[in-house]
């Protein structure tokens, strides 16, 4: 029987693969061939679609840039950070990755974690962003797409029920009870804060 031996672009596909999932926040990445083939996703396929056609764009106008200020020199890697996430374009030979991860203060967000941890009774967290994109999370895969989506629209109602009782205030934090848990809400200007604490803590 014969085997099937991987090809040298192959091999290099998997290790920048590897590489990228080692790196925190990483939300998804585009892996496109020079001529347009999709290679691999791991994001949706309307953003993928969207996403590919305006940093191809970009990257070979960056690498016009680059050979119009040296005619000697090549692009290999640029970064753009927005407000929510950055993009970091890989173009090579061969293939473009593209790499979305979502941006925090990781030392910032780690100190309240470690806090948070420390209370009696916490039984787990969860970090979405304003998208409702899970950032971090110790719940297993199904809780945490189930709270994201149920959180996010809860705070979004709580949110405008506080600005239309006083529209020069804002929600900061909420709190609900139910008979086997509580479970603790901290918007934030970018991220919301989910924290689940059982109830029979004294």
């Amino acid at each position: 029987m014969s085997t099937t031996v991987p090809s040298t672009q192959q091999i290099e596909v998997e290790e920048t693969i590897k590489r990228i999932q080692t790196h925190k926040g990483v939300h998804g990445f585009v892996i496109v061939s020079n001529d347009g083939s999709f290679v691999r996703s791991t994001i949706d396929n309307s953003t993928t679609m969207s996403l590919t056609g305006l940093i191809r764009t970009l990257s070979d106008k960056a690498k016009s840039c680059v050979r119009d200020l040296d005619p000697q020199n090549d692009l290999t890697f640029f970064r753009i950070r927005t407000k929510k996430q950055e993009i970091l374009v890989a173009p090579d030979k061969d293939y473009l990755t593209i790499t979305r991860i979502y941006t925090f203060n990781d030392t910032e967000v780690d100190d309240t974690l470690k806090r948070i941890l420390e209370h009696k009774g916490v039984t787990g967290y969860l970090i979405i962003n304003n998208d409702g994109i899970p950032i971090r999370t110790t719940l297993d895969a199904s809780l945490t797409q189930q709270y994201a989506a149920l959180v996010r629209s809860l705070t979004d109602k709580a949110r405008s029920s506080v600005r239309e009782i006083d529209p020069t205030n804002e929600l900061v934090f909420f709190r609900m009870r139910t008979r086997k848990h509580e479970i603790l809400i901290a918007p934030d200007k970018e991220y919301i804060l989910v924290v689940l604490q059982s109830t029979d803590v004294q």
